[in-house]
């Protein structure tokens, strides 16, 4: 059966003749007939008998109809989307956020995109950045929104912000109430942090080291930063996390930055993707969007 038979078959059943059903699709009248006579000797049953004049279906005609009409509506319905994920305006991507780029990038991007393309559809997965970084290139994500990271091979970078992550404590620290803090200061006290894996982490650990001091010592471990800001503010704990947070209007009422040039770590925020001469229609489009292209 070829889906032209189908589609002569369907003007001829709705127009009730074969001349206006050739004018229609813009063929002989004897090429719609003989599609018809296909069809016809295909389900080994006539398809139309005429009554007053005009061709109308038989049952089987009628049932023919039915399955006719779905599967060009699909046919047409199929050549929509097949159209508009080559072009980018519709598909689907998924794309791995780390935590604080979910909170303070993620609404800005939704933001820019679903006015522009309201047929794209995003798979979001929440992760720390290797893990992102290794999705990625496994292919299990097409895009990363995440601080910059050297982990993801036969990948692209691009920034689309600075982020500065500096301790904090609860604003009734006793660290708050000496004339000046210095790093072995932080030393008499624990800390809530994210797992060793974390980049964050690796870095505080690190600044620490390089001035001869030791590790912070983790009290409580979460990946939740969210949680974070929560868990020191009614102790004496002290935390590492993006400055953004201190914006919140909630939580600059209970935390505090200890303001120390050492333990400010500046890093990038932007977009990891794959280095290849081929990138779908709708992760190209989302990347833009993000971009600000």
């Amino acid at each position: 059966m070829e889906l032209r038979d189908l589609k002569y078959f369907e003007q001829v059943a709705r127009l009730g003749h074969f001349g206006r059903a050739a004018e229609a699709v813009h063929r002989t009248q004897p090429a719609v007939s003989k599609s018809v006579q296909r069809l016809e000797a295909e389900f080994g049953t006539a398809l139309f008998a005429r009554e007053d004049g005009r061709l109308a279906l038989t049952a089987a005609g009628q049932a023919l109809m039915r399955h006719a009409q779905d599967i060009l509506k699909s046919l047409d319905a199929t050549r929509r989307d097949v159209t508009a994920v080559a072009s980018g305006v519709a598909g689907h991507v998924r794309l791995g956020v780390s935590a604080t780029a979910a909170e303070f990038l993620l609404p800005v991007l939704t933001e820019r995109l679903l006015p522009a393309y309201p047929d794209i559809t995003i798979e979001i997965e929440l992760g720390m950045n290797d893990y992102l970084a290794g999705a990625l290139t496994r292919r299990e994500l097409d895009l990363v929104l995440a601080p910059y990271t050297q982990t993801a091979e036969a990948c692209d970078f691009a920034q689309i912000a600075i982020d500065h992550v500096v301790v904090v404590a609860s604003r009734e620290h006793p660290l708050f109430r000496q004339p000046a803090i210095a790093m072995q200061d932080l030393q008499a006290y624990r800390w809530v942090l994210p797992s060793k894996s974390g980049a964050t982490r690796k870095w505080l650990e690190q600044a620490f080291e390089r001035r001869g001091l030791k590790r912070p010592v983790a009290q409580i471990e979460s990946n939740a930063i969210s949680l974070i800001p929560r868990l020191i503010s009614s102790t004496t704990l002290l935390s590492f996390i993006t400055r953004r947070n201190l914006h919140m209007e909630q939580l600059a009422k209970s935390v505090r930055e200890i303001e120390m040039p050492e333990t400010t770590m500046t890093r990038e925020f932007g977009v990891l993707y794959r280095s290849e001469r081929y990138i779908a229609p709708a992760v190209s489009s989302v990347l833009h969007i993000m971009l600000g292209k």
